[in-house]
């Protein structure tokens, strides 16, 4: 005697995938966009490149 399972469906629609797939380029672009802007945060805060690069340091260590 063969039992047999109902197949649910697992596959995600198109559009979940795209929302995500967007939500996960925004997610990575707000990580790296502030090191472009670092030299003039530098520049308008009369500050070191150094000092300002703990912004990136601090913004990827969660």
């Amino acid at each position: 005697m063969t039992m047999r399972l109902q197949n649910d469906s697992t596959e995600l629609a198109p559009v979940a995938v795209l929302a995500m797939a967007i939500v996960s380029g925004l997610t990575v672009a707000n990580v790296y966009f502030n090191q472009a802007l670092l030299p003039t945060v530098a520049d308008s805060f009369k500050l070191g490149i150094q000092q300002v690069g703990w912004i990136a340091t601090l913004s990827k260590s969660g």
